[in-house]
């Protein structure tokens, strides 16, 4: 019997891209009964938590910083207080993408939501966004949310892959997430311009995915575009699909040398929300 789901993480700036991430994980906490971990990452003394009352008042500057920071929390929640959802603030200093792994394991995290402006250009090449690199860091699925989602349906989901095995599990965690939204799941290939057309291998194992689609509605979908890029951005434009998810590898050779990868791009470049799944990582060891 799988894992139930009850643990959203969601890493705050407070920011107004912050809140749609809430908004989100709240909605998504609703349909699993689930409760909600909202994170701020702050900069104080590294003893700051066994402090005395005494000591902290000898630094001001980090005093104020920390009621500051209370008082947003505060903020946040009272906004929230009639969601239904249990909404626990923590903090701590240290970068976020040090800190990740810790939270997820700590208060066993079951989905992250994060809030992201995109990346492109010089920025995307060295730096990405802070969502494509948690999503390279924690091992569950991290959704990422650049507007805000309305109604936040999800009647149709794509899930855009090569079909290959590390992408089962990955698969089955995208169904035990969203089966309660009673979405349409939509396989989709994208074949390259080297391809031209799906190969009847690749619709075999989209078939063996579309067997593994055990609670919800499942369609296979094969196209060919200019690139793979292009081809789910099209896809998605067009079908006015809800959500798209992809999976990367977080240990791959090619992960760690060649950031542009197309998982990484569609994080990045994307309007609608994606949902990065890592993949199985004992699979792609064996090839």
């Amino acid at each position: 019997m799988s894992k139930l789901i009850k643990n959203i993480l969601v890493p705050t700036d407070f920011s107004t891209h912050s809140e749609y991430a809430l908004q989100a994980a709240i909605k998504f906490a609703r349909k699993i009964s689930g409760q909600i971990y909202l994170y701020h990452r702050i900069h104080l003394h590294p003893d700051w938590n066994i402090f005395t009352d005494e000591e902290k008042e000898c630094r001001p500057n980090l005093l104020k910083k920390e009621q500051a920071m209370m008082e947003e929390f505060n903020k946040v929640i009272e906004r929230n207080m009639h969601s239904g959802i249990r909404i626990n603030s923590i903090y701590s200093s240290g970068d976020l993408m040090d800190r990740a792994e810790q939270l997820v394991d700590k208060f066993d995290i079951d989905l992250v939501v994060m809030g992201s402006e995109g990346a492109d250009g010089l920025k995307e090449m060295f730096l990405g966004s802070n969502a494509q690199k948690v999503s390279n860091i924690v091992d569950v699925p991290v959704l990422i949310i650049k507007h805000p989602i309305g109604d936040f349906y999800l009647k149709d989901v794509v899930f855009a892959s090569d079909f290959n095995e590390d992408a089962k599990k990955p698969f089955t965690e995208l169904i035990r997430l969203i089966q309660n939204f009673g979405s349409t799941i939509h396989l989709l290939y994208i074949a390259s311009v080297k391809e031209f057309v799906v190969q009847e291998d690749t619709l075999e194992k989209m078939k063996e995915f579309e067997k593994l689609c055990w609670a919800l509605p499942c369609e296979i979908h094969g196209k060919a575009d200019q690139s793979v890029e292009m081809g789910v951005q099209h896809y998605m434009t067009n079908s006015r699909a809800d959500l798209l998810c992809v999976v990367h590898h977080q240990k791959g050779p090619f992960e760690k040398i060649f950031r542009g990868s197309v998982s990484g791009k569609l994080i990045n470049h994307l309007e609608c929300p994606v949902l990065s799944l890592p993949a199985d990582e004992r699979e792609f060891e064996k090839k």
